[in-house]
């Protein structure tokens, strides 16, 4: 077991992770190992998300006249996110108010194609429970609780720009980039 670590140690090393803090983790990743080879689990190694890195909840869309325009905005500030620092963790509220995180390509919210790529959609809300400090995303066996380091609210018009997602982030417990409710 020992030496599988080790193995597991160097695969990780770039990542900045302990392995002894995601043993369960690791000893998928041996089973791996044994059958398919190193090389199989060097490549699902790659996929692992840093448990270290912050992540950073991108709002886009909303009930608003300007629902196209926060699309566009939101795919600058995704484009420009430092990757290495943080996981981008985005959620879409359409032109009727519903919120769903999207795992697609981010390409798709600038011409409003997100809400098309049904595989990529789980409806979600934003948890006004304090503890959570984040979303909730709903799926088949239940629901997930995804906690919010930064939050940037990309939308524009109402419900954007007039306070009332800053007051709802704020009442969440979630740190956010801009204004404050009052500005």
């Amino acid at each position: 077991f020992l030496v599988i670590e080790i193995l597991v140690g160097l695969l990780f090393k770039d990542k900045n992770i302990k392995p002894t803090e995601n043993i369960e983790q690791i000893v998928e990743f041996a089973k791996e190992a044994r059958i398919n080879g190193v090389l199989a689990l060097e490549e699902k190694v790659k996929d692992i998300k840093d448990p270290f890195m912050k992540n950073a909840l991108i709002i886009f869309g909303g009930v608003s006249s300007e629902h196209g325009v926060s699309c566009v905005s939101a795919t600058s500030v995704i484009r420009n996110i430092p990757k290495d620092k943080y996981n981008v963790v985005m959620l879409g509220i359409t032109k009727q108010g519903e919120m769903f995180l999207y795992n697609g390509d981010f390409n798709n919210l600038k011409n409003d194609g997100w809400f098309d790529d049904k595989a990529n959609l789980k409806k979600a809300v934003i948890s006004t429970d304090r503890a959570d400090r984040g979303i909730i995303v709903f799926n088949e066996n239940g629901y997930e609780k995804i906690r919010i380091d930064v939050c940037f609210p990309v939308m524009h018009g109402k419900n954007g720009e007039d306070g009332t997602m800053q007051g709802l982030l704020t009442i969440a417990g979630i740190p956010y980039v801009g204004c404050n409710t009052m500005a």
